[in-house]
């Protein structure tokens, strides 16, 4: 088969359209951003939801540009990421979700968001039987929040046991429906945050240094919708 100059210009053309949409900030090919002007792109290396180390980039909307703000190595899940995410599995959810409160054993460094101190008595209810399923919850009652180690069914997070994964942390929405008739779906999962990390995986998280977090307490502000996404390099920009 004879090539021609105009098989060779049609070739040429499609492989700089490829690089110039590859150029693009991410945010720029993604479907679906939130509708926002702030993006964070959580990114696990490779095309597989079994990565566990990836980037963690936060973005603002200029005009009709986005613009990289910052950027941090991340880990996730023990055993990567999933869709379709189930209590206990060790996957970090996958998807585009809000971000909708920030809390801290740490004092609060300057959070736009609603901002929870933690203390002896600050809980996040992971108790399936409880209406207040998968949200901050002061001074819980015993009846529905407890340590794994005092009893497993109602196994809740009793917030000042985790340093320094909650010296500074914000609430992923994920599994948290905004009606006021709780609990979401239970099988799902909760108390899914971006916080401090330890040096190791996570449960479901999404962990950064803590330099990091305090950057994004700051910076994340909810007049400006932000939203987080998290896929491998293939999904985020399907989301």
């Amino acid at each position: 088969m004879t090539i021609t100059n105009g098989h060779l210009e049609a070739a040429s053309a499609k492989v700089a359209a490829a690089k110039a949409a590859a150029a693009k900030p991410l945010p720029e090919r993604m479907a679906d951003t939130g509708g926002g002007t702030q993006l964070i792109t959580a990114v696990t290396n490779g095309t597989s939801n079994k990565a566990r180390n990836g980037t963690l980039t936060w973005w603002r909307r200029d005009g009709n540009k986005w613009v990289k703000v910052g950027s941090a190595p991340a880990k996730f899940g023990t055993n990567g990421l999933s869709r379709k995410r189930v209590e206990g599995d060790g996957t970090t959810p996958a998807g585009l979700f809000t971000l909708p409160l920030a809390f801290g054993i740490n004092a609060d460094p300057g959070s736009k968001l609603p901002w929870n101190s933690v203390d002896k008595n600050s809980w996040w209810n992971e108790n399936p039987a409880s209406k207040r399923y998968n949200t901050w919850h002061q001074n819980c009652p015993k009846t529905e929040c407890w340590t794994s180690t005092t009893k497993k069914k109602n196994a809740s997070e009793h917030l000042a046991d985790y340093t320094p994964e909650y010296e500074l942390a914000v609430f992923i929405g994920f599994n948290a429906k905004k009606k006021k008739v709780l609990p979401p779906a239970i099988k799902s999962g909760s108390g899914i945050f971006l916080h401090v990390s330890n040096g190791g995986y996570t449960a479901g998280c999404i962990s950064v240094k803590k330099s990091a977090m305090k950057a994004l307490v700051r910076w994340i502000d909810p007049a400006a919708s932000p939203h987080i996404a998290i896929g491998n390099t293939t999904t985020i920009t399907t989301f």
